[in-house]
């Protein structure tokens, strides 16, 4: 009986880390959105601040890095298919392993933005701290 409770209170305190999380990129992505829907010069390097485990990539429709973090450097972090799925709405994803952070795990948020020269995708994550990538494990993207 307790490893049960044990496993379903495992499970909801990673659904709750996720939803949690889900929020936190959400937010950033408007904030993005809105200095992108106002032209804003992002130039080519995009800072997040020292104490944000987070990081941020202006995509062009053909996968092409507009923007990015320094953490995270010029290669897109988002395939094709991912870039074709963001484009027509909202897209959630978990990367066991993003390069530019030592390989630590991350959650993704892609979404479509109405940029100056035509559709854009901006994509911000965050890295995962071990204890919070063990307990989303079991978790649905």
């Amino acid at each position: 009986v307790l490893a049960g409770v044990g496993a379903f209170l495992y499970a909801r305190l990673g659904e709750s880390l996720r939803d949690q999380l889900d929020e936190s990129l959400e937010v950033r992505a408007e904030a993005l959105s809105t200095l992108v829907a106002e032209g804003a010069d992002l130039g080519p390097s995009l800072r997040v601040s020292e104490d944000d485990e987070g990081f941020t990539q202006v995509l062009g429709r053909d996968g092409s890095v507009v923007a990015t973090s320094p953490s995270v450097g010029a290669d897109p972090l988002a395939t094709p298919n991912e870039l074709r799925r963001a484009l027509a709405a909202p897209l959630f994803l978990r990367r066991d392993g993003v390069a530019g952070l030592e390989d630590e795990p991350a959650r993704l948020l892609l979404t479509p933005a109405a940029g100056a020269d035509g559709p854009l995708v901006l994509l911000v994550g965050a890295a995962l701290s071990l204890a919070e990538f063990g307990s989303m494990q079991g978790v649905r993207p």
